[in-house]
């Protein structure tokens, strides 16, 4: 049975395929924290990641009025994102000036080792996820830069100091437990990923959304008028 929350994107998928701009700025400020974390699992600078996400947009605009299945935007626009951040990693020139750099350790890594971890990455950032909030708050703290003291991550957690480590070793065996098949070596460092995944790359430009809502008016208009 469909639930309550599905029919409603159904709803709003149909009505934004015929045209109605409300129903799709609904579907962008629903989906946009959602998509943007998806984006910024893949190694890519921010000017790529803005790119990959306006283009995501794009082809869900492209096909909105042939979706077999509109309950399932989420997927889509995760599996869409997916391709335009490999097919920018694919194409990408490697810059020589450190600065813009993708990651610090790239340089040091095959196009092929690039993709690897990029895709570990974006797996690592769809289990934290997944986590319980309590977990995913320790991960944010422990993992932020400057990390805050454990006095202070007790503070903000509303825990026993001495409850930090096990709770922090639990969190990270279950995040290791839904990362599954992702991981080929138990003693994967997961440090990078995770800061990517608790980071400030979680906020959605504030220009990003609105571009996106401007390109679907443009879309609709009459071809004469474009």
């Amino acid at each position: 049975m469909m639930s309550e929350r599905s029919a409603r994107v159904a709803s709003l998928v149909r009505s934004a395929a015929d045209g109605d701009a409300v129903a799709w700025n609904s579907l962008v400020e629903q989906f946009s924290l959602y998509l943007w974390s998806v984006v910024r699992g893949y190694r890519l600078t921010d000017e790529e990641s803005a790119d990959v996400f306006q283009q995501t947009w794009l082809r869900l605009i492209e096909y909105l009025d042939r979706m077999e299945d509109p309950t399932h935007l989420g997927a889509r626009l995760a599996t869409t994102a997916r391709m335009e951040a490999l097919r920018v990693l694919r194409g990408r020139s490697i810059p020589t000036d450190p600065d813009h750099l993708p990651d610090m350790n790239d340089r040091d890594q095959s196009p092929e080792d690039a993709l690897l971890a990029s895709e570990r990455d974006q797996a690592v950032r769809h289990a934290i996820g997944q986590l319980p909030v309590r977990c995913q708050k320790l991960l944010a703290l422990l993992y932020s830069e400057p990390s805050p003291s454990y006095a202070e991550i007790a503070t903000a957690v509303g825990a026993p100091i001495g409850s930090i480590g096990p709770t922090r070793a639990r969190c990270l065996q279950r995040l290791r437990e839904l990362l599954g098949q992702y991981l080929d070596d138990e003693d994967v460092d997961l440090a990078p990923a995770i800061r990517s995944g608790v980071g400030k790359s979680r906020t959605v430009p504030d220009e990003a959304p609105g571009r996106v809502q401007e390109t679907f008016v443009e879309w609709h208009q009459p071809p004469e008028t474009r």
